[in-house]
């Protein structure tokens, strides 16, 4: 269930390339291994993962893991880069202290450049920060850019100020905002969602609960795409193109997801 779960997330998020991997291969004999590729081979088709290799792998044994490695090595190096000529924004996804340095937030940088001695802005408080010094993978650098998992080393606050889901930019550039205008689209297998229900919203690292309010009619239907704004219980930096899922309250599943249109809504 949590792997089709995932597989729907993908979706959702607008993936476009990615490989199949079957675990524990070892566990079975050559025959079962077969009809679970042509099942996998039936379950992803006519998605991103249609024709996607199926890399059967055995972390016991060891078996696959050269094939899987080379596979990996091929989807990275076909994956487009990310846009580095734009505003920069680094999604928090941890806060702490480090001895010696003080405070360190990490995230993947999702556009931009960030460099040493720059002053950024930490939204949504508002905080104007500098940039006192770069990590990406454990190693010290002048600068990062969009794609990269990013270490950033700030002077001028505390690490108990930040939290995952806030977001570096730049500084007088942004500002947070509490409405979103949406388009929203349902999984075949979601409830029909209610105008005014309440559902747990998460867009790059921020989580937190949202009001929605559908703009066409009182209910959206599975499988349908419809718009809807967005009614943020805290202010987060999301712009438009941005891409989002929507769970529901209780149980905790996941629904749909959508795209963000306008951030700023009248």
């Amino acid at each position: 269930p949590q792997t089709r779960e995932h597989f729907d997330i993908c979706r959702l998020l607008g993936i476009r390339k990615g490989m199949v991997v079957v675990t524990k291969s070892d566990l079975v004999e050559r025959e079962m291994l077969e009809l679970v590729r042509m099942e996998v081979q039936d379950f992803v088709g006519g998605s991103f993962l249609d024709g996607a290799p199926i890399v059967a792998v055995s972390s016991r044994t060891g078996e696959g893991l050269d094939l899987l490695r080379t596979e990996l090595r091929r989807l990275g190096g076909e994956a487009p880069m990310r846009p580095t000529e734009i505003p920069f924004r680094l999604p928090v996804d941890r806060a702490f202290v480090m001895k010696g340095f003080g405070t360190v937030v990490t995230g993947t940088l999702i556009s931009g450049r960030i460099r040493r001695e720059q002053e950024v802005g930490v939204f949504p408080l508002g905080r104007r920060v500098r940039v006192r010094g770069i990590e990406v993978h454990n190693q010290p650098t002048e600068s990062a850019i969009a794609g990269q998992r990013t270490a950033v080393n700030l002077a001028g606050i505390e690490a108990q100020e930040l939290s995952r889901g806030m977001m570096l930019g730049p500084p007088g550039m942004f500002e947070a905002t509490t409405r979103l205008d949406v388009t929203v689209s349902l999984l075949p297998s979601a409830r029909p969602l209610k105008t005014r229900a309440q559902v747990h919203f998460h867009c790059w690292t921020a989580e937190m609960i949202v009001e929605v309010v559908l703009l066409e009619g009182k209910e959206l239907s599975p499988s349908v795409r419809g718009y809807a704004q967005l009614r943020l219980k805290e202010p987060s930096l999301l712009l438009p193109g941005d891409r989002f899922i929507i769970r529901q309250l209780s149980p905790v599943v996941t629904m749909g997801g959508g795209v963000i249109l306008d951030n700023r809504p009248t």
